[in-house]
């Protein structure tokens, strides 16, 4: 906690998980992830919190990150081996997985009662307690009525006086009586010229402030037409409208095995993502198809094209031993594949009406011309090449 030093506290609870950014002992951003983390088990709960926060902290660089877990479902010292940071990592067990005390305890505390000292049972004992100042009066109403009039000693200058409840009552009114009339007289001389010399302090603020704002208004003209490139409002603005396209970048980085290489790789600000590759053998590509399903929540990913990558059964027969597999994942429909393709509904390529033949050598070249200008198709990478004449 040391002045001019950014570090980020993470608090893992089971509804999510929550960013407290700080610099120093200031607090600068606070940012909250809800995530099912009751959903998961095992490694899939560390794998789903470090794919959602990996982007998260790319918005909150810092020195340090503190993780703290309060649930017993995660380990923070688990999570911060896994976690990707460019910084220093530690952590704290605020649940089962805890090792260590808080803080030193005495002696007189059961060994197995150490261990539950948590760190909100900490923070309730450190709180400040200051003492009620009210009295409270049982005594029955007969013993009151006896008691109402006998006089009470008062030490005033020295000297001592007796004074009964009535009197003293009388005396008090009379004195807030003199003591609202002085602060009435001084509220009604001295605040108006009070009041007077702020009013005038108000207007000269004022004035300045007016007039800074016209220098920041013409230095933003000048800045605007200078076009000036702000980095950090544009890495912001970037991280911001293409946090669904990042989190699949990442995913696909992180999950990838060593057997499977990538063709093609599609996705867009509504969550679409279409990937195509190849392997050497399917158990990989399920581990790939896995990895990908787990770290990309609610994207209904399938696996929509699995099959061997040859020409013939010759081919296949004597190549056995370096076979390889053709894929696709996707969370597209039919029908969005084939737009995306440039394929009508029942698979045929849209541009077809363009090639029909006509009649005589003039239709012929005029259907080779619109052939030419067309736009290509846009095929699997699997598809077998097409021979024009």
């Amino acid at each position: 906690m040391q002045d001019n030093v950014t570090w980020n506290l993470m608090i893992v609870s089971s509804t999510g998980y929550s960013l407290v950014s700080l610099v120093g002992k200031n607090i600068v951003d606070y940012y909250e992830e809800p995530l099912a983390i009751k959903t998961f088990e095992g490694d899939d709960i560390y794998n789903a919190i470090n794919a959602s926060a990996q982007i998260t902290l790319m918005s909150y660089p810092a020195n340090y990150l503190y993780i703290i877990s309060e649930t017993d479902m995660v380990s923070a010292e688990l999570l911060s081996k896994k976690i990707q940071n460019g910084g220093s990592v530690d952590f704290f067990e605020n649940n089962s997985f805890k090792k260590h005390e808080v803080m030193p305890v005495s002696l007189e505390v059961l060994p197995d009662n150490v261990l539950k000292i948590s760190l909100q049972a900490v923070g309730c004992a450190v709180a400040d307690v200051s003492n009620y100042p009210v009295r409270f009066d049982f005594v029955k109403g007969a013993a009151k009525d006896a008691s109402k009039d006998a006089p009470v000693t008062v030490m005033f200058g020295g000297q001592t006086y007796e004074i009964i409840p009535s009197q003293a009552t009388t005396v008090a009114g009379i004195l807030c009586a003199v003591s609202a009339a002085i602060v009435f007289g001084l509220g009604l001389v001295v605040l108006p010229n009070i009041e007077s010399s702020k009013t005038e302090q108000v207007n000269e603020l004022n004035t300045k402030i007016q007039t800074i704002d016209e220098q920041l208004k013409n230095a933003e003209g000048e800045k605007s037409a200078s076009g000036a490139f702000d980095m950090a409002k544009q890495v912001d603005y970037v991280l911001k409208s293409n946090r669904a396209k990042l989190m699949n970048y990442s995913s696909l980085g992180t999950t990838i095995p060593d057997t499977v290489w990538i063709t093609y790789f599609m996705t867009s600000d509504d969550g679409l993502v279409d990937v195509k590759g190849q392997a050497t053998n399917v158990e990989d590509i399920y581990v790939f198809f896995k990895n990908m399903k787990d770290s990309l929540i609610n994207t209904k990913l399938r696996l929509h094209k699995l099959q061997m990558r040859t020409g013939s059964v010759d081919d296949l027969i004597s190549d056995d031993d370096n076979a390889s597999y053709e894929f696709e994942i996707t969370n597209m429909e039919d029908s969005q594949l084939n737009v995306l393709l440039g394929l009508n509904s029942d698979g045929t390529p849209a541009n077809a009406g363009n090639n029909a033949s006509g009649g005589g050598a003039n239709n012929q070249n005029n259907n080779n011309q619109n052939n030419n200008n067309a736009a290509p198709n846009n095929k699997l990478l699997s598809d077998a090449p097409v021979q024009v004449n």
